[in-house]
């Protein structure tokens, strides 16, 4: 079936925080969006922003966005795979395929650290005659999804090929134009300082795409690791608030306070203070929405 960019819109984070609301019974939701999630709900910002009367009513309240770029002006060790040849090669691996399979992703991803995603386990396993070390990030990395043709293609030309996004009207969904400069409100941004797939200074860049009251927060660690810091692992963090007065992210580095520990205690009292007050948790699902299956689920477990 033919899948648009703007169906993961509308069945994606729209729908989600529609159930979710349905079933706890809260009036907003903070989103979080990480990475490719991260355009996505900076799209639907700014297309709920876009709405006039009851259409502008959302179900977001403070969204917080995880190494994700709006502006693809530069992304980094990426652009060697996004020229106009090889998004060409890709269009015509998915015309007859009808997708991009997860593998050639997954692929591309490892050749952008081939020390640590390759040469580590050839020589390990290959040479040495080992097993290759259990390393939970690894095994995240192994998890490839497959990407619907149409979507997948509106997605690169429109990001890395053409960068509309950062044109105000370039893109529309369902007639609304996308205009990222009507996105208000406070939000909180993550960018970490070794990021090969996002660079934190693109990400950086919402500051001033954006008229959001944003607490940008520059943490230690690449593009998994610098996220995923609990207190035992945490790499350090810069952070401010409204980084749009800056004019650019060098400038704001310079005049950003320094921390240590994580920077998930800073997000939490961010949220904290943009957040109800705290309630026992609700029960899993409702009579609309019951539960599929024990948590961890059957997908988990599938090869």
């Amino acid at each position: 079936a033919e899948i648009k960019f703007e169906d993961y819109m509308t069945l994606g984070p729209m729908r989600a925080a529609d159930v979710a609301r349905q079933i706890t019974g809260a009036d907003k939701v903070n989103p979080v969006g990480y990475c490719i999630g991260g355009t996505l709900l900076g799209i639907t910002l700014a297309y709920l922003a876009a709405g006039e009367g009851d259409e502008k009513e959302d179900a977001f309240n403070a969204p917080t966005f995880l190494t994700a770029m709006l502006d693809f002006s530069d992304v980094g060790d990426q652009a060697v795979f996004v020229d106009e040849p090889r998004v060409e090669f890709m269009e015509l691996t998915m015309q007859e395929l009808g997708y991009l399979p997860g593998q050639q992703l997954a692929n591309m991803f490892n050749l952008l650290q081939p020390t640590q995603l390759i040469w580590t386990n050839v020589i390990t396993n290959y040479l040495m005659g080992q097993k290759p070390p259990a390393f939970d990030m690894l095994y995240w990395n192994s998890d490839s999804t497959s990407l619907p043709r149409d979507a997948h293609m509106w997605y690169l030309r429109n990001t890395y090929v053409e960068n509309n996004l950062k044109e105000p009207g370039k893109v529309e969904f369902n007639g609304r134009p996308i205009d990222l400069g009507k996105i208000t409100g406070d939000i909180y941004s993550v960018g970490t300082r070794r990021d090969h797939i996002a660079p934190w200074k693109s990400g950086w860049a919402m500051c001033k795409l954006t008229n959001a009251n944003i607490r940008y927060t520059l943490a230690g660690g690449g593009h998994i690791a610098g996220v995923v810091s609990p207190p035992d692992k945490a790499r350090g963090y810069w952070t401010s608030d409204d980084c749009g007065r800056y004019e650019s992210p060098d400038e704001w580095l310079e005049n950003a306070e320094e921390h240590e520990g994580t920077w998930w205690e800073d997000w939490t009292g961010w949220l904290d203070s943009r957040s109800g007050e705290q309630v026992e948790a609700p029960g899993v699902g409702s009579d609309e929405y019951p539960p599929i299956e024990d948590a961890p689920g059957t997908y988990v477990k599938r090869n």
